[in-house]
Order: structure tokens, then C-alpha cells, then sequence
């Protein structure tokens, strides 16, 4: 029996949502710890890894040049629920297979992540804004030094977590402005912000009027 995970990080979350905040030096190490842990757990060697995927990592992702966070889609960590308005229809062609994610390593990856934001919500989503500032860095740089363009960025590569609830500092931070997210959701009561677009999934459960709404 999988539980919400989305209900649980907003459970969690202090008032305002989780920091984006760096980490400390000390907190680094114990989330890195906590990390291992994970890791070893589903078979992999005691060494960290980065939360996101690059574009050159994924052929779909790389398209459009999207950094992506890979969960596990639906409850296939064992642990946590990640698609609460899922439907027999989606799980039937969800992408989890497809490509790479044919493979045992690929899903294993998934699955360490999925259960590290369940057991370690702050600390993960302050790594996660960690890795998008460094990918921000990497931007091309103009003729006053300045770095320009955006950087795409998929929070939802498989899953479906209403981040904007939990995590609203990830749209916010001054720091992170260069992001432009996009996401597909089956919820049709989310409220993105500004930054963050949201294409609606439509289901075999779909009508006209909820599409619309949607």
C-alpha cells in the first residue's frame, strides 16, 4: 500500500513551503548520507549522484535542452504514491518503460530519488535548487559578462506532484529566475505560477467540460 506523497510533503512542509535555500557544509554532508543510504538500499555503490537528469542524459529531454527530475511514476517505489489522479488509462501507456527506462538501473535511480524526497523534503528540494543554479551557471554569457537565456526545466519527468504546494520558493527564488518550467498533469485544479507551464493530460475519463476547465 503506496501513500500520497504529494498530501505528505505538503503535511511537512513549514509555513511558505520548503527553503531553496543553499545548504550548509553540514547539512550537505547529512543529506549526502541520507542519499547513500537510499542508494545502497535499491543496489547501488556508496557513492552520491545528482538529483537531475541533463538534456544530454535523455533523448526526449535533450530536445529541448529540459533538465528533468525522474521519479517514480505511480506507487512503483513500494513507498510512495506520485500520481494521484492517475487512471487505469494513463498506467497503461505511461512512458516509465520507454527508452532507457526499460532498465533496471534507470528505474532503480527512480525509485532512491522518489523515497529521499518522502523521508528528506527540505533537504532535497534545497540540493534540487542546488543543481538548477548550477545549471543556470552553465548559460551562455554576453558581452558585459552577464549570462542570458532560460533554462527548461521538468519537475514531473514521470510523476505528478503539485510543487507549486509545497515548494513555492522554487518559482520565487531571485536566484532561480532563469528556470522556465513545464509540466503534464492530470490534476485540473492546479494553479501554476506565472513561470511554470502546465499542459492538461486528458484520460479516458476526460469529458469536453473538464478539458475545458482544465
Amino acid at each position: 500500500m503506496t501513500r500520497d506523497l504529494e498530501r505528505h510533503l505538503v503535511a511537512m512542509a513549514p509555513a511558505g513551503g520548503f527553503s531553496t535555500a543553499p545548504l550548509s557544509a553540514g547539512e550537505r554532508a547529512a543529506f549526502r548520507s541520507a542519499m547513500i543510504a537510499e542508494r545502497v538500499a535499491v543496489g547501488f555503490a556508496a557513492l552520491p549522484a545528482p538529483l537531475l537528469t541533463p538534456p544530454s542524459a535523455n533523448p526526449k529531454l535533450g530536445k529541448s535542452g529540459t533538465f528533468g527530475l525522474s521519479l517514480a511514476a505511480a506507487g512503483l517505489s513500494g513507498v510512495w504514491q506520485c500520481c494521484r489522479y492517475r487512471t487505469a488509462g494513463c498506467e497503461s501507456v505511461c512512458l516509465w518503460s520507454s527508452g532507457k527506462g526499460s532498465l533496471d538501473s534507470v528505474q532503480r535511480g527512480r525509485i532512491w530519488k522518489t523515497r529521499l524526497l518522502g523521508s528528506h523534503p527540505e533537504l532535497f528540494i534545497r540540493e534540487l535548487a542546488g543543481e538548477l543554479r548550477s545549471a543556470l551557471g552553465r548559460r551562455p554569457v554576453d558581452s558585459l559578462g552577464r549570462r542570458y537565456g532560460r533554462v527548461p526545466v521538468r519537475l514531473n519527468v514521470l510523476s505528478d506532484l503539485a510543487f507549486e504546494k509545497f515548494a513555492p520558493a522554487l518559482f520565487t527564488d531571485p536566484t532561480l529566475r532563469g528556470c522556465q518550467y513545464y509540466d503534464y498533469t492530470k490534476n485540473p485544479r492546479r494553479d501554476a505560477p506565472a513561470n511554470y507551464h502546465l499542459t492538461y493530460s486528458a484520460s479516458e475519463r476526460t469529458t469536453d467540460l473538464v478539458a475545458a476547465a482544465g
